[in-house]
């Protein structure tokens, strides 16, 4: 940050006498698992450095913690204008690009330019590895997994990387496990927990999965995601149904705009056949956000409760969509 007020008399001219204190509270906030706090610290911050990639790096990781995919894709689309062949979090941006299919394109990319400026850095060949994996091409997708573990053994994002491999895989979820379990070892992270989560409830190991969340919740009790995941877990079980309606509701607590967590508590009340607190959940979202998964779900409580008032809420939503 200094080198950037050094390089650039503009940069100067806007710094305060506080911007060290916003960078440590920053920190300090993102530590505590306050995301929110430690996301407006740096919002601020990077008003002062716009060009700053580790700052930028550092909000990416905020917003991701705030389950901001839109955001954060932003903040990484902005890292990779500044300088194509910067490495740092570049696989967590293949890890978002990948999850939409229509980015293709741009993964190939974000890939080609990593291989030709980065090819001695892991996050070149976990982000080349995202590329193979969204086209299909397991086989190479592990080999580039295998590479970026040969330059660091001990690399998170590669195990992470393989595990998500193996979990799109048919019949992969017990290699990807093991694969989400190394990465886990190596270091416990939101990311880690969720893939144990997700793959634990697709072999069928809730009571598993319950535990994994638990200690999730420990370690991040301010995360979304978390109480998310907790909530997805419980409501596999119609005995757990209302601690899943909580939970789903603490993760909307600490992200209001959450379509998942959204979508996880309207099912939630539908099972429970309330039918009013779905459509009020669903409303207050859609007032935020709108979604596919979202107008899928007020689709369903349209069935469900046979209502003309819902139906109409519906209409009026793919008027304007």
């Amino acid at each position: 940050l200094l080198q950037d007020a050094e390089c650039d008399p503009a940069v100067v001219k806007c710094m305060s006498s506080g911007w060290m204190q916003n960078l440590v509270q920053s920190i300090y906030f993102k530590k505590a698992t306050d995301y929110r706090k430690a996301f407006m610290a740096c919002r601020d911050l990077n008003n002062v450095f716009p060009r700053n990639l580790y700052l930028l790096a550092h909000t990416a990781d905020c917003s991701n913690s705030l389950v901001h995919d839109d955001n954060t894709l932003h903040i990484y689309k902005q890292m990779h204008k500044i300088d194509k062949y910067y490495a740092g979090s570049m696989d967590d941006f293949a890890y978002l690009l990948c999850q939409k299919e229509a980015s293709e394109m741009e993964l190939c990319s974000l890939a080609s330019s990593l291989v030709e400026g980065a090819p001695h850095l892991p996050q070149t060949w976990v982000t080349a590895a995202y590329y193979c994996a969204l086209k299909k091409d397991f086989e190479n997708a592990v080999n580039y997994i295998d590479k970026a573990l040969v330059l660091n053994p001990r690399y998170f994002n590669a195990y992470l990387a393989r595990g998500h491999v193996y979990f799109v895989q048919p019949g992969g979820y017990e290699t990807a496990l093991i694969s989400y379990s190394q990465a886990h070892n190596v270091s416990k992270k939101m990311a880690s927990f969720s893939g144990l989560v997700e793959t634990n409830i697709m072999i069928g190991k809730y009571k598993e999965a319950a535990n994994i969340c638990r200690d999730c919740i420990k370690l991040f009790p301010r995360s979304p995601l978390c109480f998310y995941l907790m909530g997805k877990v419980l409501s596999k079980s119609p005995t757990a149904v209302s601690e899943s309606i909580k939970a789903f509701a603490k993760a909307l607590k600490f992200q209001p705009s959450y379509a998942a967590a959204a979508v996880g508590l309207a099912e939630a009340w539908l099972s429970q056949n309330k039918a009013t607190e779905a459509i009020d959940c669903l409303q207050q979202i859609l007032q935020k956000v709108n979604t596919g998964a979202l107008r899928l779900c007020l689709a369903k409580v349209i069935v469900i409760s046979h209502s003309v008032k819902f139906l109409f809420i519906y209409s009026t939503l793919l008027i304007y969509d």
